[in-house]
């Protein structure tokens, strides 16, 4: 749903998503929780932002706030980001 921080808002989705509306609807639904909730989300296919919250940044536009902005280095991210896929 968000491989990249780029994906992250809603009208951004990839081009080969075969179920793009399907995708919007749940982006709109998920992603506000994220916010809500402060999830630390991970972005598997970003070079540059391993991990980050998500908020909004005014209604109905959402933005990134890097891991690394709140204390977390790359290495301690990307060994948690390890152990959460050995669990799954």
């Amino acid at each position: 749903m968000t491989p990249t921080v780029h994906h992250v808002p809603y009208a951004w989705i990839m081009a080969f998503d075969l179920n793009p509306l399907e995708t919007l609807a749940t982006k709109r639904k998920i992603l506000p929780r994220a916010v809500r909730e402060k999830w630390l989300c991970v972005f598997d296919h970003d070079q540059d932002v391993v991990a980050g919250r998500i908020v909004e940044e005014s209604p109905e536009a959402l933005g990134v706030v890097p891991a690394e902005n709140f204390g977390m280095t790359r290495r301690g991210l990307l060994r948690r980001h390890a152990r959460i896929e050995e669990v799954v």
